[in-house]
Parts: C-alpha cells; sequence; structure tokens
C-alpha cells in the first residue's frame, strides 16, 4: 500500500519476501529497492505505468524482476487508486508471480511460430476451413496453386474448387472424414479461369469441425504417368505385331513373357504352353551347352548370339538365330535376358542348297581339271610318239640325202639344210607344247625339280631371281596333289610376268602335320584384294578353285606397295 500524497510505502505483505527474495522492513525503509530489483529493460515502461497511476483508478501492467541469487521472475501487477477518510489518494496493489505461465505462453508462441514458418514454407499447399468450407488459414502455396490472391480467396469456399465431372467420378468421402480418417485421394480442382489442376488432397477433419487439407501439385507426375503409359502401349504394340519372336528368359533358362510370333514360332497353341518352362525343352541337343553359355554370359552383362537347331511343341525341326541383350531396370541391375529370335529355316536350307550346289561344282571342276590333264598327258604322249618320231625319222633321211649327194649340187645341198633346219624348229617347238602340255620332268623326276625347273624357266624368260626354299630332299604326294602345286606355281610365275613388277620372287615348300606349304611371295607393286574381286580375275579364282578342290586352303595377301604372297596348304600322304 503506497501513500501517494506522501510518496511513502504504507504496507507489503510477507509474499514479497517469497517473490522478490527481499526483506519486506529493507523496501519499507528504503522504497527505491522496490525499483532496484527490476529488470533494467523493463525500468522504462514500469516507470511510465507508475507515472500513470496518479490519473488512473485501476491500472494491470507486467515487468521482470532480478532476485538476489540472479533468477529472473516474471511479475503480473493490479492496481487501484482510492481516496481514504483523509482524503489523500491511497494505492492499493497486488503482484502475482508469472513466471512459469510466461514460460507456457513464449513455448505456445515459439511453437506457433514454428509452425507458421512450416506451413509458409511447405511446397504443399495448406488450408483450413470452418464447417460451412469458408477458408480460415491459408499458406503462400495455396494463393500460387489456385493463381487466387488473398482478398479473392476470403470471398470463396471449397465448394469454389470442385469440379463437377471429377466429383461424380470421384464422390466426396464425408462419412470417413467424420469418423476422423485421413482421406488421400487424387482429384481434379478448378482454379482461377476455371483451369483444371490434377492434384492428391490429404484431408482430416479437426476435433472442433475444421477441416484441415493438403493439396500436392501432381499435374507433372500426372503428365509423365500418361507419356510413359502413351510409350508402354507403343512399345507393347510394337512387341506384339513383331514378325520376329521376342522373350524373356531369367537366369534359369525359364520364360517369363513372349509375344505371339514367338508362339508360333515354337508351335505353341497358348502362351501358359511356355510360360514358366526352361527354353531348352525345344532346343536340340547338340546345341544345349552353347544356348546356356549364351545365358550365363547374359547376365554377366554381355550379349550374344546363337545359330541353333529346335524341335517345336508340334514336332518340326526348324533353325533359329538369336541376339541375346542383358534387360537391366534403373539401378543397373540385370533382370532378365532379352531375346529376340528369327526363323532361319528357309535360309539355312537355301544356304545348305548353295553349299550343295558349290560343292558339286567344285567336284566338277576338280574333274575336269583332271581330265584336261589327262587329256593334255595323251595328246602330249601322242605327239612325242607319233609326230616326235616322224620329224625325227624324216630328219634322219634328209641327213642322210644330204650325204649322198654329190659336193657340186650347191643348190640341192642348200635345200636340204633349210629342210634340216625347219625340222630342227619343229623338234624344238615340239618340246615346248610337250612342256606346257604336260612338263616330262614331273612324271619322270618328281615335284621338286619342276618346281625348280619353272623358276629357272622364270629366271631365264624375265631375269628376275627366284629363290626356291625345302626343308624336304623327296616330296612323295599323289599325282593330284603334285599336279595341283605344278599348275598353281605356274600360273603364279605368269602372274608376277604380267602384273607385278618385281625385282625377286622367294618360294618355299615344306611339310608340317601331314600337310604340304608352298608358299610364294614378290617384292612387286602389290594390289587391292577387294577390288580385285569385283572384278573377273580367272587366274587367282582358278588357283584357289585347284587348292579347295583337293580340301585345301588358299590365301592371297597383297597391299599396293607391300607385294604379293600366295601361301596354299594341301593334305600330304606318303
Amino acid at each position: 500500500v503506497n501513500n501517494l500524497e506522501t510518496h511513502q510505502m504504507v504496507y507489503i505483505s510477507p509474499s514479497y519476501e517469497t517473490i522478490w527474495g527481499r526483506q519486506c522492513e529493507d523496501i519499507l525503509k528504503n522504497p527505491k529497492d522496490f525499483m532496484n530489483a527490476v529488470h533494467p529493460d523493463d525500468w522504462p515502461s514500469l516507470s511510465e505505468a507508475c507515472l500513470n497511476n496518479v490519473n488512473t483508478l485501476v491500472n494491470n501492467f507486467s515487468y521482470r524482476i532480478r532476485r538476489p541469487d540472479g533468477e529472473i521472475r516474471w511479475i503480473s501487477s493490479k492496481t487501484n487508486i482510492v481516496t481514504n477518510y483523509e482524503g489523500n489518494k491511497i494505492e492499493y496493489g497486488y503482484a502475482e508471480d508469472v513466471t512459469e505461465r510466461k514460460k507456457a505462453e513464449e513455448a505456445i508462441k515459439t511453437s506457433e511460430e514454428k509452425y507458421r514458418t512450416l506451413v509458409e514454407q511447405a511446397s504443399d499447399a495448406i488450408f483450413i476451413a470452418d464447417a460451412a468450407g469458408k477458408f480460415v488459414t491459408v499458406n503462400s502455396s495455396f494463393y500460387k496453386i489456385s493463381n487466387y490472391t488473398p482478398e479473392e480467396i476470403l470471398k470463396l469456399t471449397v465448394y469454389d474448387f470442385i469440379d463437377t465431372d471429377d466429383f461424380r467420378k470421384n464422390p466426396l468421402r464425408l462419412e470417413e472424414l467424420k469418423r476422423e480418417k485421413s482421406i488421400i485421394s487424387e482429384r481434379v480442382i478448378r482454379t482461377k479461369n476455371n483451369v483444371l489442376l490434377n492434384v492428391e488432397v490429404n484431408a482430416k477433419l479437426l476435433k472442433d469441425g475444421r477441416l484441415l487439407v493438403f493439396i500436392r501439385d501432381i499435374s507433372e507426375r500426372k503428365k509423365a504417368e500418361r507419356a510413359l503409359a502413351e510409350s508402354e502401349n507403343r512399345l507393347r504394340t510394337i512387341v506384339q505385331t513383331e514378325p520376329e519372336c521376342i522373350k524373356l528368359l531369367n537366369i534359369k533358362g525359364e520364360m517369363e513373357d513372349i509375344n505371339p510370333a514367338g508362339l508360333e514360332m515354337l508351335e505353341a497353341d497358348s502362351r501358359e504352353q511356355v510360360i514358366g518352362k526352361s527354353v531348352m525343352d525345344t532346343i536340340n541337343e547338340p546345341y544345349k551347352k552353347a544356348y546356356k553359355k549364351i545365358i550365363k554370359n547374359g547376365f554377366s552383362g554381355k550379349s550374344g548370339v546363337i545359330e541353333y537347331e529346335i524341335t517345336g511343341y508340334k514336332g518340326s525341326n526348324r533353325w533359329f538365330d538369336t541376339h541375346a541383350v542383358p534387360l537391366r531396370d534403373a539401378e543397373g541391375k540385370i533382370m532378365s535376358l532379352l531375346c529376340v529370335t528369327r526363323n532361319i529355316t528357309k535360309n539355312k536350307k537355301a544356304q545348305e542348297e548353295i553349299n550343295n550346289t558349290a560343292e558339286q561344282l567344285r567336284q566338277l571342276t576338280a574333274h575336269l581339271q583332271s581330265i584336261r590333264e589327262e587329256e593334255r598327258k595323251r595328246i602330249g604322249r601322242e605327239i612325242h610318239d607319233e609326230l616326235g618320231q616322224q620329224l625325227t625319222a624324216i630328219k634322219m633321211d634328209v641327213v642322210w640325202i644330204d650325204k649322198k649327194m654329190p659336193d657340186d649340187t650347191t643348190l640341192l645341198k642348200s635345200k636340204l639344210k633349210n629342210i634340216i633346219g625347219l625340222l630342227d624348229g619343229s623338234n624344238q617347238s615340239i618340246r615346248r607344247i610337250l612342256s606346257e602340255l604336260r612338263p616330262v620332268i614331273l612324271d619322270d623326276h618328281g615335284l621338286l625339280e619342276a618346281m625348280e625347273w619353272l623358276g629357272s624357266q622364270f629366271y631365264a624368260n624375265t631375269g628376275i631371281p627366284v629363290k626356291f626354299t625345302c626343308s624336304e630332299d623327296e616330296i612323295k604326294s599323289s599325282e593330284q596333289i603334285a599336279t595341283c602345286i605344278f599348275r598353281v606355281y605356274q600360273e603364279a610365275f605368269t602372274n608376277i610376268t604380267r602384273h607385278a613388277g618385281a625385282t625377286s620372287v622367294a618360294t618355299s615348300l615344306s611339310i608340317a602335320d601331314n600337310t604340304i606349304i608352298v608358299t610364294i611371295k614378290d617384292n612387286g607393286k602389290g594390289f587391292d584384294t577387294e577390288s580385285v574381286q569385283n572384278k573377273k580375275s580367272f587366274g587367282i579364282f582358278g588357283m584357289k578353285e585347284r587348292v579347295i578342290s583337293l580340301q585345301g586352303k588358299f590365301e592371297l595377301i597383297s597391299a599396293p606397295g607391300n607385294g604379293t604372297k600366295i601361301e596354299m596348304v594341301l593334305p600330304y600322304s606318303n
């Protein structure tokens, strides 16, 4: 109690000591101790309140005090001014320690600030509406998603955002809301200017009857889902109409999926007949091991290609060509093996017919070559045995006549010498023709001497030296093999003479693993082998066919500026 006339404190209750932590007689002796206990930050406001007390009958104010131990406490004060019987103004007041209430209020305020900040910063639109649907609280994301201003929102209700068509398909689930359930649904809402927006709505009815709603814009997600669905539909259409077999296999080789073309290729009546079954059920035995390897490599991350034969579900044998590729998920893990399979049965049959025809032509060529060589031998034998002997006999008779003629018959002797010269020239021509038809040296002395003779003849005709290397002293091959080597050797020298522009030739013959290996290499200008394949190079083609017809291998290696090398490998048997 204060006497406002004398500015003297008249009374203070003992509770002062409990709240302030100071003695009552101290403040009665020195009222300034009251203000000294007040928190410095609150002095201005408290001083102003005290000055206003003179003219105010009732005054409420709060402030902080600092206890002697340093603890800060909140005080709520109320004062009342009355006039006593002496006419003096007396101030009655009481103070209450409201520290705990202040702390609770501050905590609530802080929590509300955090909530308000969280709501405002949320990317989802959030609002609270009353029972009539009018908006009570709306965050900034709701303004953004709806395109309405705060002033416009106050004039609207939640029902203004409902799209009629969407409402018919997806009615509001009010009964569930009344049971205090959270309702999550995808809806279409109508925003400003009748713009439709795909959203996900999470709604809950609060205990006080208000509606709390979270709205998320899912228009981009919906757009992506539509694009994905369209893409999947296109892919499904392509797979279903693709004329090739497309199937998915798991790591065990079991069928996970297959398109209609694949069912037809396997002669299956339905998907149920093959789904979950092993792909090995139809693959013929010689190809199962290779197909298992393709599957193993596929799930190790390697693609593969295989040709194989199957027996269909209805018993038909068919040839397939499969390209297997690992199929990965978004994280890169291999889920399945994607196999694209073509039916190559017709191609296989056609290729087999081509191979049979080529083999028959090769056999025919070999037969013709054999007949040709035999005919050459026969013609050569007849020329040697008949024409050669007749010319020799004629020459002997002419020489005998020449010797019997008198020396003074100069004109006759001159004629006889001319005849003898013509007969010698004819014999030389016969020998040359015989060597071209069938060199006697090949039959009489064997392959090695025949090859050396060809080299010496080539050097005599062209001046190009030939180095011949052989690891054997004697070659006892079949007549067909010897003839083939001789003719290829002969043709190679002919080509070098005509096209190579070489200055040296190196040849060799060796035997290894029961095969004869012959090489012919020149240092000429070489040529592009690809371009030669498009020309009618019957010389090279004839050499190759000679070798292949005897189950041999023929290889020609050349490049512009690097000369030419021919290598043939033929079977050899003693």
